[in-house]
């Protein structure tokens, strides 16, 4: 193998992903006492966040709970963070407010408004119903800072309407990036990051909220390829609210992220998004999230994301193709052996399709269902050689049944079936010929 540290590192996480995972990792009580949660690294973390981008967050009081209506109509608590305000007064999950402060709540929305005029450090006096028992609970507002759209997304949930999200990004650059296919290379590797990122995000954040959902991004992203919205990477606003709409969505968060390099060990991550109303297009909330992301050293830009993409290359087709190509050349040979020039008749044609190409090609496209490499790059050529494969073992197998049935238009769509499938596997051949050669490697 030969390389050339030629390649500046850009396939580096968005600062702000982590951030924003760490904050929820704090809300949901992954950390074990108040004391931890002022000192540790994530509260830092987050609270440079906060501090480099005041307008993207809401301060608001915080009690640690999550309440739903439930199958009686009644405000549960179905979840409770560990060290939160209500879990230091032994709130329990499972517990009914039946009031707080003397005052009754006909909804979430109502029960929210009461929640948004209080400010951190105030007393309420709660009365819970436990295993038919009423309970009265003293709780003192703690502080958290939630992001906007976050933020936004909870008052959604309590008007007790679903709410059904898809993650899309939008506008994605790199001003350092200028070759075209180094640039395509990382878009594709990015888009995937931050859609099941900030999903994630979400569903942790909202997971137990039953009115939650958030679409499928494989449906999604097959949409977006379909209305050619992925190939500038734009989505444009007068196109947002048509794709909410065929894809069942109530709302959007677009996301669009740019990546400016400051120095040799250093680069400006700038990403924002958009919580959008499908039905009216109207959007509810703008985050920006402005952060500096910082190499350990000058020769972690340039070698470091170039060198785990090479090891999983070298891997993915030295060893893990390597140990399957003989199967997948064995049923071609065997399917070309008795097709075109070679045909002689019908019989024989099932005869090396039922015993040698399918069983050969089944093997193959097991082995290759197998292979999971490890980074987005190598990935993303993986599932194109998966997709043409697939639609290839159709083909034998629809052969088969039309020679069985005998129906000439049921065979001449099998065969024109294993065309679109060869032609994947040509995408597939091209991409990895690109990747060998952005990465100069020299293969065995």
């Amino acid at each position: 193998m030969k390389t050339q540290n030629c390649i500046k590192r850009h396939f580096i996480i968005p600062s702000a992903i982590i951030f924003v995972l760490l904050s929820i990792s704090l809300i949901m009580g992954c950390v074990s006492t108040p004391a931890k949660i002022e000192n540790s690294k994530a509260s830092l973390l987050y609270q440079k966040l906060i501090q480099d981008n005041p307008q993207s967050f809401i301060e608001k009081a915080y009690v640690g709970v999550w309440v739903i209506k439930n199958s009686k109509n009644e405000f549960e608590i179905a979840f409770i963070a560990k060290n939160s305000p209500a879990a230091l007064v032994d709130v329990r999950v499972g517990d009914i407010i039946e009031s707080i402060d003397n005052l009754t709540f006909r909804d979430r929305a109502e029960l929210l408004r009461f929640y948004d005029r209080k400010e951190p450090g105030d007393e309420v006096n709660a009365v819970i119903k436990r295993n038919g028992i009423l309970i009265n609970k003293k709780v003192r507002f703690g502080l958290h800072h939630f992001t906007n759209d976050l933020y936004a997304l909870m008052k959604l949930v309590a008007t007790e309407e679903p709410v059904r999200l898809a993650v899309v990004v939008g506008d994605i650059s790199n001003v350092y990036l200028q070759d075209k296919t180094m640039l395509d290379l990382w878009t594709r590797g990015m888009k995937p990051i931050l859609v099941s990122n900030w999903e994630n995000t979400n569903l942790q954040f909202l997971k137990h909220e039953p009115l939650f959902s958030v679409i499928d991004r494989h449906k999604t992203e097959t949409l977006l390829n379909e209305l050619m919205f992925q190939q500038s990477g734009v989505l444009k606003s007068e196109t947002q609210t048509k794709l909410g709409e065929i894809l069942g969505a109530t709302h959007l968060l677009v996301i669009d992220f740019s990546r400016f390099y400051i120095s040799s060990v250093a680069a400006t991550d700038v990403e924002t998004h958009k919580l959008i109303e499908v039905k009216s297009g109207k959007v509810l909330a703008n985050t920006l999230f402005k952060t500096i992301v910082q190499a350990e050293k000058p020769s972690d830009f340039d070698t470091k994301e170039m060198a785990v993409v090479e090891q999983d290359l070298l891997h993915y087709i030295n060893e893990r193709l390597k140990g399957i190509a003989h199967l997948e050349k064995e049923a071609i040979d065997a399917y070309n052996g008795v097709t075109g020039s070679n045909y002689r008749t019908d019989a024989s044609l099932r005869t090396a399709l039922v015993n040698v190409v399918i069983p050969k090609y089944t093997l193959f496209v097991n082995g290759l269902g197998s292979i999971s490499p490890a980074t987005d790059e190598v990935k993303n050529i993986h599932h194109i050689y998966i997709r043409g494969a697939s639609i290839q073992f159709e083909a034998f197998n629809q052969m088969v049944v039309a020679l069985n049935r005998q129906d000439k238009m049921l065979f001449m769509n099998a065969t024109e079936k294993l065309g679109q499938g060869k032609e994947k596997i040509d995408q597939f051949s091209s991409e990895l010929k690109k990747l060998v050669h952005i990465y100069n490697l020299e293969l065995k």
